[in-house]
């Protein structure tokens, strides 16, 4: 063989080895978004719930990428050994995940340790910082030190780095909803770090391999100078390249704060879970990843100039626009999502995709362009690449914490969306000079008129027809017809927190469409009992029960029935500032329960607060949110009650509400084993006309003293507000402890509980089967699975 045909053959093997390069982003991107998924989840178990703890460890995540990426302009040499560097990244993600994850996994002990100091931002900040720094810092060195690598393609820079962020971007589409539809439900949160760092294993290796063979193939060659030719540093950043870094920044932090208020509407729509969220953000890299494949295909090859970074910015603008007034449109099409029950979801994400699809194929399309000009020339590749990639990023970080922090809080979604779109407009007119002839000046601007005319007066979001769409399968108010009157709607930091009223006796507490609580608001409807109970019911076990903690406001009823007993201190954890606002209106601005002296009320995250403070009690009640929602989910499971059983005196009693509505028989048994792993004595307590359970446990036995109870309800207090309930008479309530039970209300003991929930794993923060089985019943469960046929057998065979 000659040499040209030679050198011929072995440039084709290279090329063709080189072609596989780019497919490497694709796992690498699954993993990453496997992370960032999961990091968040077991994150939020040490340092909280609430909306800043989430931001901050968004910001420390995004934050180590910002450093990875800006790092990469100075280890990426432009050569075919960038790929070498490339592998070792990977590698090095791979690994530190795995080592990351037991120290995730048992961070709460560390913060425990901290004490009161580990409520401190900063703190929380520098904590996940800190844990994340080495595996977000190598996440974002892996696009800039892969395109460095494989730069030699120079004669279509912007389409070369068009592709490489598709299949980066389809890779992430991929890990988000692997994640929260495959992943965590079947092999829970830890066996989901342990896949995505396989994930990286496997990239690091086959970049390995790539390089081997490439490098083989290159000392075997004559001539390589095609793909071994370094390349070189370039002149200083003209105005152009700081208007297109300037465009890369303010888009990075518009997809950002889009994401962060779509998410808060959407995830009404389709429900705030772990496959609501995940489909969310599967839904927004769609669109990213189909637009930059747009773009690299077609758009990029004219896109040559900052006037086509104008006209995609005037684009963005009016999908945005657009995306606002197909949000509005969403709850006309609540009915015929239901009228399909086992495809409805499917149809939700649908809508949802359809709606926001054109601006996130917008954004996809706008960042290849507007990289590659920065990029421009291909000389400046391997140090602008990354520091363009930071810049986007860095937008990302202060779009995610402005939008967290301070616009939806004081401005509202609405508010946010509409600035979204104006500030687009903006800033295509501030690069229209670059657009030419006259003829095409005039249409952009027209354009850009119609687009401010447009986002003042088109529809503007409104949360009320959502919330009054959303036919929450047991507000029977809503599925009865009956038409609900706002008294109150906030943007809260952890849901949409409303009022509404639909008889003159009672309004109800509802997040995000969804009942909380309801308060009376005449003698003839009593409040809630379960509640009622909830709050009196741990004062009759106890011996002398001294301290109270309640985990979560809600209405308040269950602090008002603790404010009827003699205990000295009660001290009440809400998330959520905006539901005491909107009890308060009920309250008509005077809270009763928060007035008295024994009462303090303290905004956090309730099981952050018990992790991090020393102090016990003798009486702890918690009645969280639903369990199949993602983040209350982590206050049913055997961790939680571990750290409850830590702050309690000898003899004390720990009260935990379970819903029997939307619930299966196996969920039900698996919290069932988490509580009574931890605590060795107990019973429960079933209220089926409601729909609801209490388990009651302790360290040590729990005495039922029919003397001492009955004392106890003798109290004026106490009689009086069971009065309400048709049981003013201790004989009456002391029926419910009887041998002989009734449908309504009846008990099983601990070994009860145990004996028939054998064989179910316990629920845990790692294998959280609340939300992976709750969150998507639309329908009752039957036969075996039917909560209610549980209790009633267990009643027949006690019987």
């Amino acid at each position: 063989m000659d040499t040209a045909t030679f050198t011929q053959t072995n440039s084709s093997t290279i090329a063709r080895w080189l072609n596989l390069a780019p497919w490497l982003l694709v796992p690498s991107g699954c993993a990453a978004l496997v992370y960032q998924v999961v990091w968040v989840r077991l994150l939020m178990l040490s340092i909280g719930s609430t909306s800043v703890a989430i931001s901050t460890v968004l910001s420390a995540f995004f934050l180590g990428m910002t450093f990875g990426s800006m790092l990469s302009a100075r280890i990426a040499q432009g050569r075919l050994t960038d790929l070498k560097v490339f592998a070792w990244l990977e590698l090095g993600i791979g690994l530190s995940g795995l080592i990351l994850l037991p120290v995730l996994l048992h961070l709460d002990h560390g913060m425990a340790l901290l004490g009161e100091l580990g409520t401190a931002l900063w703190i929380k900040f520098s904590i996940c910082l800190v844990l994340l720094f080495i595996p977000t810092v190598c996440m974002g060195a892996t696009y800039p030190v892969l395109a460095s690598a494989l730069a030699h393609q120079r004669e279509a820079l912007g389409s070369f780095l068009g592709n490489l962020y598709t299949l980066n971007t389809a890779g992430a589409v991929a890990g988000a909803l692997l994640s929260g539809f495959v992943l965590i439900p079947h092999i829970g949160l830890d066996g989901s770090v342990v896949m995505a760092s396989l994930f990286n294993l496997f990239t690091g290796l086959g970049a390995l391999l790539l390089h081997r063979k490439v490098r083989h193939a290159l000392l075997a060659s004559p001539d390589t100078s095609g793909y071994a030719a370094p390349l070189q540093s370039g002149s200083p950043t003209s105005r152009e390249h700081w208007e297109v870094g300037a465009v890369l920044f303010c888009t990075g932090a518009i997809a950002t704060a889009s994401q962060v208020a779509w998410t808060k509407y959407v995830s009404i729509f389709v429900g705030a879970t772990l496959y609501g969220f995940s489909a969310i953000l599967g839904i927004f890299l769609i669109g990213i990843a189909a637009g930059s494949w747009y773009s690299k295909r077609r758009l990029l090859q004219d896109a040559t100039h900052i006037a086509a970074v104008a006209w995609a910015l005037l684009a963005l603008s009016v999908t945005l626009l657009l995306a606002r007034v197909g949000l509005t449109l969403l709850p006309h099409f609540v009915d015929a999502t239901n009228a399909l029950p086992h495809f409805q979801q499917f149809s939700k994400y649908l809508l949802v995709l359809a709606v926001l699809f054109p601006a996130t194929f917008v954004f996809g399309a706008l960042f290849p362009i507007a990289l590659s000009l920065y990029c421009e020339p291909v000389a400046h590749l391997n140090q602008r690449v990354g520091r363009g990639y930071a810049i986007n990023t860095l937008g990302s970080i202060a779009g995610s914490v402005a939008a967290g922090f301070w616009l939806i809080p004081m401005l509202g979604t609405n508010r946010l969306l509409t600035l979204s779109v104006l500030l687009c407009a903006l800033m295509a007119w501030l690069l229209i000079r670059y657009v030419n002839p006259y003829r095409t000046l005039l249409l952009l601007h027209g354009s850009l008129t119609l687009v401010v005319v447009g986002a003042l007066f088109l529809p503007h979001l409104d949360y009320r027809p959502l919330l009054s769409s959303r036919l929450y399968r047991f507000n029977f108010d809503a599925i009865q017809g009956k038409t609900a009157k706002f008294l109150y709607l906030e943007e809260g930091k952890a849901g949409v927190i409303s009022l509404v009223q639909y008889s003159p006796l009672q309004v109800k507490l509802h997040n995000n469409g969804m009942q909380e609580s309801y308060i009376s608001l005449h003698e003839a409807v009593p409040p809630p009992f379960t509640e009622t109970l909830l709050g009196i019911m741990p004062f009759l076990l106890h011996e002398n029960a001294k301290t109270a903690f309640v985990v979560g406001f809600g209405g308040g009823n269950t602090v008002r029935a603790l404010t009827l007993t003699p205990v000295e201190s009660i001290r009440v954890v809400e998330l959520e500032p905006a539901v005491v606002s909107a009890v308060a209106v009920a309250y008509r601005d005077t809270i009763t329960m928060l007035q008295d002296s024994r009462v303090e009320l303290v905004f956090n995250d309730a099981r952050n607060t018990l992790l991090v403070e020393d102090q016990s009690y003798d009486v702890i009640v918690s009645q969280p949110s639903h369990p199949w929602l993602a983040g209350s989910g982590n206050l049913f499971t055997r961790e939680f009650f571990q750290i409850v059983a830590t702050h309690l005196n000898k003899g004390g009693i720990f009260a935990q509400w379970i819903n029997l509505f939307n619930m299966d028989s196996t969920t039900l048994k698996s919290i069932f084993n988490a509580y009574f792993e931890v605590f060795p004595y107990g019973f429960t307590m079933a209220i089926t006309f409601s729909g609801d359970m209490l388990i009651f446990g302790s360290h040590t036995p729990i005495e039922i003293d029919p003397h001492r109870i009955a004392d106890r309800l003798r109290m004026p207090a106490i009689q009086q507000a069971l009065a309400r309930h048709g049981m003013g008479e201790p004989g009456q309530f002391l029926q419910f402890f009887a041998t002989e039970r009734n449908e309504l209300f009846f008990a099983m003991s601990r070994d009860e509980v145990l004996a028939v929930s054998v064989g179910v794993e316990a629920n845990t923060d790692t294998r959280i089967l609340s939300e992976v089985r709750l969150a998507g019943m639309t329908v009752d469960p039957e036969g075996a699975e039917d909560p209610y046929e549980l209790l009633r057998q267990h009643i027949r065979s006690a019987d």
